[in-house]
């Protein structure tokens, strides 16, 4: 499976509202400007979000997006999920009933479980796991840079 740019850019303005929770709305260029994405591509991604409640927006000078639910609850499957649709593996998963071979595929079940420790190594992380690791990364970077 490969996570096509909606995925990551979902991704992206996802943990930039998680590090944001509970702390008011965060303007669309804001979030763009910061993880360098068009401002239309990202009104796009945001209005799946908001269409499926993970997302709020909020108008006028101070107005902006907010998560709906907590950023512990938000699980990584479920954003690709709803950026990207079903997480298959090979394109033959997503209706095995026109594969002609359905009945015969020795493969099948290797695929089936791939998807599944796709789905559950997904389902590991959430908004806030990855919000605090982004927050530990921008920790170590000087201590980087010093030892160079």
């Amino acid at each position: 499976m490969k996570v096509s740019t909606i995925g990551r850019y979902a991704t992206c303005a996802l943990i930039c509202l998680a590090e944001r929770y509970g702390k008011g709305p965060t303007s669309l260029s804001k979030i763009a400007n910061e993880q360098q994405i068009s401002v239309k591509y990202l009104e796009n991604i945001m209005r799946i979000f908001i269409s499926h409640g993970v997302v709020a927006t909020t108008k006028g000078a101070h107005g902006g997006f907010t998560l709906t639910k907590n950023p512990r609850t938000v699980r990584m499957g479920d954003v690709i999920t709803l950026a990207e649709g079903v997480v298959l593996p090979i394109h033959c998963m997503e209706d095995s009933d026109l594969c002609p071979r359905r009945g015969t595929c020795p493969a099948k079940y290797m695929w089936r479980d791939l998807q599944n420790g796709i789905i559950d190594s997904l389902n590991r992380n959430t908004l806030y796991s990855l919000a605090q690791q982004k927050k530990k990364l921008a920790q170590e970077k000087p201590k980087r840079r010093q030892s160079a």
